[in-house]
């Protein structure tokens, strides 16, 4: 099982024009990918996260649960976890995609 820590995918990652559900982040030098699951099973989230670090390979990042809090802006939030069991916030708009801590 491949570990990383939360605290190194924490910035803005913009939407890369030629692939709409993938979200590039220059300064870091990772990408983060949004799958749609077409059958997800009864524990499993519709939507999950994949990471590319520079032209490697895709790593599974995290699924995506809703979270209960709701945004000013309009934006989709979502809770994700590391290996470590550590809690982060993702913010979905229609440019970019922010991962924070909670």
């Amino acid at each position: 099982m491949q570990r990383y820590n939360l605290i190194d995918f924490i910035g803005q990652y913009h939407r890369n024009s030629g692939s709409p559900n993938t979200y590039c982040s220059e300064s870091l030098d990772r990408s983060v990918i949004l799958r749609v699951r077409t059958n997800p099973q009864p524990h499993q989230t519709k939507y999950y996260l994949v990471y590319r670090v520079g032209d490697s390979k895709s790593h599974y990042l995290s699924a995506l649960w809703n979270s209960t809090n709701t945004s000013e802006n309009g934006l989709s939030q979502y809770i994700i976890t590391d290996t470590q069991g550590q809690k982060g916030l993702v913010q979905i708009d229609m440019f970019t995609l922010s991962i924070k801590k909670p």
